[in-house]
């Protein structure tokens, strides 16, 4: 057997393997004897198949199998021996595979094709700079606040006549008959020219409008009649709507009973203690907010100032060929900068942890698993009882998905702890600026 490795470029490699008959014979002739005793075939007794018989009618496949089993061991463990730090897996050339001839072949050569990345190291130190924002609040942000949580905890009253934020309900229908649907509307996306011809209207009110005049885009006309894109798209000229229902969200009154409903029971009294406690919920929300986008930052100057280069046709070849045809090249192309950038963070997160000794236990896998599955109970309170029920569910979560489950949650802990130990490494200064800055700040 002869194993050897050619390079094609810093990327890429090929593994080319040559394997004799004195490779694979005696492991064949094994196998063949494992059937002849299994084998029940008709004027044979069970197990006493002869060996010629087995070699017959199974040779063929039984060479296939144990020379394909002992040609992916052997790529496998060449990698190993070697250090090759392959991403993906090794692509065999399926040119040279087809045209063995394996009734005649005693020899056979095969190829695969390998990519990795470049040798690069993730410099950690204080001349990396970035900033932490500190978000502050205002008298209008505290405001709006309240006034969003009083209509949503408000009580739906329906009124007589119509005003902007008010759901219709009715029947719409395109004059030219080819649209026609019982749905709620809303007209707050609506330009406001096309909004004046709803307010003031009643339960039985039969409007006519120009659906393109009063919603723009696909997007607002979607939304406020509760329909796909897809659905919209199409929709022009006039429609009649039916008003059957007019629906109004009431704004609650700032009361004990509206305070316990936010915060819970007592855990505010008044409205000054109320106003202060939102203060700090948003404080604290944006301040999470600030440590993601921080977080985000860290990833994005690591991925850009660490030079690393990548097998990116192979890859590209590879996710394709991984996938079985459920996705194309065309798709492949369009998302592999999101890919690449993804990658190169794992690939830059693996070797901090390695070269700083940072290591993910088994229990803080756990703990990460209990924390999740706890946010989707919405973050309640845990008698003794649900706490022992959802250290059930982590565990069983965890074993489930054949073990990826698990793997997810340990790069997630393992990534965390990488950006923590980075924090404490890099030059990080903090920067005061409202909300509206950061939110401006965010969606770049």
């Amino acid at each position: 057997m002869d194993i050897t490795l050619n390079k094609k470029s810093n990327t890429e490699a090929t593994i080319k393997i040559s394997l004799n008959e004195s490779d694979y014979q005696s492991q064949v002739a094994e196998k063949i004897k494992e059937y002849s005793k299994k084998a029940n075939l008709k004027g044979f007794r069970p197990g006493k198949v002869p060996t010629g018989v087995i070699k017959r009618m199974y040779g063929k496949s039984i060479l296939v199998e144990e020379v394909n089993h002992i040609v992916s061991h052997k790529v496998s463990d060449y990698i190993k021996e070697n250090n090759i730090q392959v991403l993906g897996q090794p692509i065999p050339n399926e040119t040279a595979i087809n045209s063995i001839d394996w009734d005649t072949q005693k020899d056979f050569d095969f190829e695969y094709e390998i990519g990795y990345a470049t040798e690069f190291k993730a410099d950690v130190s204080k001349r990396k700079k970035l900033t932490k924002y500190v978000i502050k609040t205002s008298k209008k942000n505290i405001d709006e606040t309240i006034e969003r949580l009083q209509k949503q905890l408000g009580e739906t009253i329906e009124p007589e006549t119509a005003d902007a934020g008010d759901v219709f309900t009715g029947k719409l229908t395109a004059e030219d008959g080819s649209f026609e649907k019982d749905l709620s509307l809303t007209i707050d996306k609506a330009t406001k020219k096309e909004q004046k011809v709803f307010i003031g209207t009643k339960v039985g009110d039969e409007i006519t409008f120009d659906i393109r005049k009063s919603f723009k885009k696909d997007e607002d006309l979607a939304e406020a009649i509760g329909q796909s894109i897809d659905e919209v798209k199409d929709l022009n000229g006039n429609f009649t709507f039916k008003i059957e229902k007019i629906e109004r969200k009431g704004e609650a009154e700032l009361n004990q009973e509206f305070f316990d409903k936010v915060f819970g029971k007592d855990a505010v009294k008044s409205e000054e203690e109320f106003r202060t406690k939102v203060e700090e919920t948003i404080k604290e929300n944006y301040d999470r907010e600030s440590g993601y986008l921080l977080d985000r930052d860290i990833r994005d100057k690591f991925v850009e100032l660490t030079k690393i280069e990548l097998p990116e046709e192979f890859l590209k070849q590879w996710i394709v060929q991984s996938n079985d045809g459920q996705v194309t090249l065309e798709q492949v192309e369009d998302e592999f900068e999101a890919y690449s950038r993804d990658l190169k963070w794992s690939m830059i997160i693996d070797q901090i942890a390695e070269e700083n000794e940072i290591k993910v236990e088994n229990d803080e896998i756990v703990d990460e698993a209990k924390k999740s599955i706890a946010q989707q109970f919405g973050g309640m309170q845990m008698n003794e009882e649900m706490s022992q029920m959802l250290d059930q569910i982590a565990q069983n979560y965890l074993q489930q998905n054949n073990g990826q489950n698990y793997m997810n949650i340990y790069n997630q802990v393992k990534g965390q702890k990488v950006l923590d130990f980075i924090k404490d490494k890099i030059d990080i200064t903090e920067e005061k600026v409202d909300v509206d800055k950061f939110n401006e700040l965010a969606q770049n």
